[in-house]
This record gives C-alpha cells, structure tokens and sequence, in this order.
C-alpha cells in the first residue's frame, strides 16, 4: 500500500483525530510564528518604524497578497509583521488611516474572539478611520441553496458535486471556518465595538479607492460580503 493510500485510509477511518491533528498542527504554527516575529530582524524593524507612524494603510491576513504602501500582517513568511493576528494588533492606538480585511473574520470563534478583534480594529483606526472587510454572506449561501441557483454555485467553483455539500464546505473550510455571518450581525458587531458608521458595499467598491484592495475573481463577486466601518 502506498503512503497515500495509507493516509486516505487513516483520514476515512479517524475523521475526528485528522481534524485534531490539523488543528493542533495550525495552532502549534500560529504560536512559534509569534514568537519568531518578535526576534525576527525584519519584523523588529518594522515595529520600530512603526511606533510613531500615523496614517497607515494596514492590510490584515494578508496572506501571499502584498500590497506596497501597506503593512501587511499575518504568519505567512511574506508578512511585514508575523504574528497570531487573534492575539491583538502590534500598533499604536490611533495609528491606522485604513484596514482592509479579507476573509479572515470566518476563522475567528464567535462570539468573544471577533468582538476582540473588531474592537482591535477599532483602536488602531484613527478618528474617522475607515475598515473594510471582505467574509462569506451566510444569508446569500442559503437563498441560494434553498431557490436552487445553479449559477451561485457554479460560479464558486468549490470542488464538491452538490449544492448541499457546498453548504457544508463553506460553512466548514476544510476544519477552519468558525463561523458565517449575514449583514445584520456582522452590523451589530461592528457598532457594539464602538464604530460609528457601517457601511454595505459591493464588489470592487467604496467611497475610499484605496481600500478597493479585493481579491479579482468571480466567485468573490457572488459569493463573498463586503463591509465597510467608519471609527
């Protein structure tokens, strides 16, 4: 039997330990980065330059997509700052013009992890400092799946035969998705954290240009939420 063969198995007959395992894996990933972005001469660098620094453009889970102009932070080696972005912000109060981020709100355990988070958001904004988040639309999935749009799915292109097992993977993302939003709450969690106004956008849109940072493909255009918040 094969190495894959031997893993296909193992996944099929311990689903519960391979969720673990994966989790954990991530978990153990997350913390080291953290530790390493702390001594890491670019990362100390960039902390320093930081401390006075006033009307940043932050790009939050920044992923492979880095923007110049913008400090970008997450734990992929690409980062400016690596860290465990569920632990807090490395920025001064105040500090932010701008945040943009995308599709990682869906990964964060609700409910105390994202109103820690957003209320993050909320203190490194400036006065008047504006975020833009990018997450999965709850509601829209269900309208789609429950009036059969053949088109919503097709478009988002995941690799599952059924409309229902699509549910189920965007609910889930392979183990990493927390939790699914609709606007209201989205809404209500933004306000409860202290921003003053929120906003409803589409695709490639904003009353900011800078913040039109949104990843190009069709299946974002359909399938994601766009939301904007003013401190």
């Amino acid at each position: 039997m094969s190495f894959n063969s031997m893993k296909a198995a193992f996944k099929d007959r311990y689903p519960g330990l391979v969720r673990i395992i994966h989790l954990t894996r991530y978990e153990l990933q997350s913390a080291s980065v953290s530790w390493i972005g702390k001594v890491s001469p670019r990362s100390i660098v960039s902390r320093r330059r930081l401390r006075k620094a006033r009307g940043l453009r932050v790009n939050i889970a920044s992923g492979n997509s880095i923007n110049p102009g913008w400090i970008n932070i997450d734990i992929t080696p690409s980062a400016d700052i690596r860290i465990d972005i569920r632990k807090g912000l490395p920025l001064r109060s105040g500090s932010a013009a701008l945040i943009f981020c995308e599709h990682f709100c869906d990964h964060i355990s609700y409910p105390e992890n994202i109103k820690r988070f957003l209320a993050e958001c909320h203190r490194v904004l400036e006065p008047g400092g504006r975020a833009r988040f990018v997450l999965h639309d709850a509601a829209d999935l269900m309208r789609a799946y429950v009036e059969r749009d053949e088109h919503y799915f097709a478009v988002t292109e995941e690799p599952h035969p059924t409309m229902i097992e699509i549910v189920n993977f965007f609910f889930r993302m392979n183990d990493f998705h927390q939790f699914l939003y609709d606007f209201d709450l989205f809404r209500d969690l933004l306000l409860k954290a202290g921003f003053s106004r929120v906003i409803r956008c589409n695709y490639r849109e904003s009353e900011n240009a800078e913040l039109i940072l949104d990843f190009t493909h069709p299946s974002r255009e359909i399938a994601s939420m766009y939301v904007e918040a003013v401190r």
